[in-house]
């Protein structure tokens, strides 16, 4: 299950749904889309790529290490998402949006 960003940390910058209500709901946007994404890769077994939210403000993409030469990969309840690991990265575009 995939959790949505309650509060972040930036810098010295706390962007949460009462101190930036307009990012976040932009933030939260873009990690429901992506979510979306996952959730349709996982039902039709398709192979995940890079995605970025419709905002531009979040984006997850590979991030993996090889262990004894080789990708683990992303699977969850027996299906293959991605021969690699993935993760969660912020766009440059959040920090020029916030600060």
């Amino acid at each position: 299950m995939l959790v949505s960003p309650v509060t972040m940390i930036v810098g010295c910058e706390i962007l949460n749904e009462e101190t930036h209500p307009e990012h976040y709901q932009e933030l939260r946007e873009d990690f429901d889309y992506i979510c979306q994404k996952i959730r349709y890769a996982w039902n039709t077994e398709v192979e995940l790529n890079t995605i970025t939210g419709p905002n531009g403000l979040l984006q997850i993409r590979t991030k993996a290490s090889k262990t004894n030469g080789h990708y683990v990969p992303l699977r969850f309840a027996g299906v293959t998402l991605k021969d690699k690991g993935m993760a969660f990265y912020l766009c440059g575009q959040f920090g020029r949006n916030l600060f």
